[in-house]
């Protein structure tokens, strides 16, 4: 049977060696003092963190190759984790040693998971920051760590991804940027664009109403009626990220992850239908100038979204299970 990372080696095509390195680590940890320190094997270790390009272990393919390009000094660490698939185990370049966590072997397909996670939040893959968005993943949502917090911790650390992911998604959709946006001002946003969306729909069924009174083909009154089922999903996300802001309870954003990724799912499915249909009308020679011009604006969009709609819902698929 073939194993995880096959099945994604399949999914994504081929590595490059490149990323088989990941920078930061999930046992690294900066205290507020400024002390930095490994916690690699549950020990404690002062160390001198150094950034070093990654392409400087460009040879590295194997735990062996690790072995020669491991640091002499003892408290070097180049926040560098190599993952070996095959085995699936992730170990620490400056020591060419295994990662241990509560005793217990961090596995590659977990890290690299917690990597997608991190990405999809907006995270910075800088040391510290990266280093512990990881970590709480891994204890938060690896099988291999369950018990090592409380189900209560575990609650509201899912809780604030929750938030995060939606919080993300919600600024793409309606191009409110966290940087530059407050928290007001997003909401604010997000009110906005539910509007416009509420009536794009309006404007979608009669647009779908004239088509037809025109004796247009079926699959151009199936296409159009797509773009409208994914102008109700959209705006059915930004109510329930609307719901979120408003209600600080964690309890709300867990009962709002199955919605999501039921809404991520079918968000999805409608974008394949879309370009399938796309397809079949432009083979055909049954894509009119009109239809053409109604789409072009909203298959601009569809195309920004689809690919964070199907991150959204593999991630939010992985924290429910």
């Amino acid at each position: 049977m073939p194993s995880k990372s096959d099945n994604r080696a399949n999914l994504l095509g081929k590595r490059n060696q490149s990323d088989d390195l990941v920078n930061g680590c999930p046992c690294y940890k900066e205290f507020d003092d400024g002390e930095k320190v490994c916690l690699n094997n549950d020990d404690v270790v002062e160390i001198k963190p150094i950034s070093i390009a990654k392409s400087f272990f460009s040879s590295i393919d194997s735990f062996e190759n690790l072995q020669d390009l491991k640091s002499d000094k003892e408290n070097v660490c180049y926040l560098l984790v190599y993952l070996d698939d095959e085995k699936n185990e992730a170990y620490c370049v400056s020591k060419g040693e295994k990662l241990v966590i509560n005793g217990n072997d961090v596995r590659a397909d977990d890290l690299r998971d917690a990597l997608k996670f991190v990405n999809l939040g907006g995270k910075s893959t800088d040391g510290e920051i990266c280093s512990t968005c990881m970590y709480k993943y891994l204890i938060t949502l690896s099988d291999i760590f369950q018990g090592v917090i409380s189900e209560e911790e575990r609650t509201e650390i899912i809780a604030i991804y929750i938030r995060e992911i939606a919080n993300r998604m919600a600024q793409d959709m309606t191009g409110a940027e966290s940087e530059e946006v407050e928290a007001a001002n997003q909401k604010e946003h997000i009110k906005n664009r539910i509007v416009q969306l509420m009536e794009q729909r309006a404007n979608w069924e009669e647009i779908i109403r004239q088509m037809k009174s025109q004796g247009a083909a079926v699959k151009q009154v199936q296409l159009l009626d797509n773009y409208r089922q994914l102008n109700r999903l959209e705006t059915t996300f930004l109510s329930q990220v609307q719901t979120m802001m408003e209600a600080d309870n964690n309890f709300i954003a867990l009962n709002a992850l199955r919605m999501m990724i039921a809404v991520a799912e079918k968000a999805t499915k409608i974008c394949n239908r879309i370009r399938s249909l796309t397809h079949d009308l432009e083979d055909a020679g049954k894509m009119s100038a009109q239809l053409s011009c109604i789409l072009e604006p909203h298959a601009e969009r569809r195309r920004k979204i689809e690919h964070r709609f199907d991150r959204v819902e593999r991630v939010l698929s992985e924290m429910e299970a």
